[in-house]
């Protein structure tokens, strides 16, 4: 063999060593090392998104609660600064359901609401005239209404009379006394 190949050989076989070493085991350690790392690094950031979320949560709960404080409006019931507010507001839906199926209102009245629980009762009284054949329209759309409004009371007076021919029958204009009620969320 020739000294230089040899020598070139000589220093080949350490280095080749080197090489299988770092790769078979200084390389895995290292990439095992830095995969830790990571993997720790990711933790922390999740750790820190809960501590967030903590501080997150008491805030969120407050703002919450003052939400709920405010608003004491619940599907259904009737909302308004006091009783009398919302006992005006309802006799001006129920004057508009009224007229817009051609009937008159002859009076309407609200009687002092009464208290119970979480929720107050508000009584109106009305008396109007409506064309015979609209009666039910009116009565459809008061009992789908929101706020809901609940028929206590009922009495239709129709004249006595048939009506003339050639005049149809649901022209005929019935007299309507009802008690309606509804709901406020009691309090200020």
């Amino acid at each position: 063999m020739k000294p230089l190949f040899s020598r070139a050989l000589a220093l080949a076989i350490p280095v080749a060593l080197a090489l299988l070493i770092w790769s078979a085991v200084v390389a895995p350690l290292l990439d095992a090392r830095q995969e830790r790392q990571d993997a720790f690094t990711a933790l922390r950031k999740v750790a820190a998104g809960y501590e967030r979320t903590a501080v997150d949560r008491k805030v969120l709960e407050a703002q919450l609660k003052a939400a709920y404080a405010a608003d004491k409006t619940v599907l259904g019931l009737a909302s308004g600064a006091n009783a009398a507010v919302v006992a005006a507001d309802l006799q001006g839906q129920v004057k508009h359901i009224v007229e817009s199926k051609g009937g008159e209102m002859r009076s309407a009245q609200n009687v002092t609401a009464a208290a119970a629980d979480a929720v107050e009762k508000i009584e109106l009284h009305h008396d109007f005239t409506l064309p015979l054949g609209a009666l039910t329209d009116v009565l459809y759309q008061v009992e789908t209404h929101t706020p809901y409004l609940f028929v206590d009371s009922l009495e239709i007076h129709v004249p006595d009379t048939v009506p003339a021919e050639g005049r149809e029958p649901q022209a005929t204009a019935a007299s309507v006394r009802w008690i309606l009620h509804a709901y406020r969320a009691a309090g200020p």
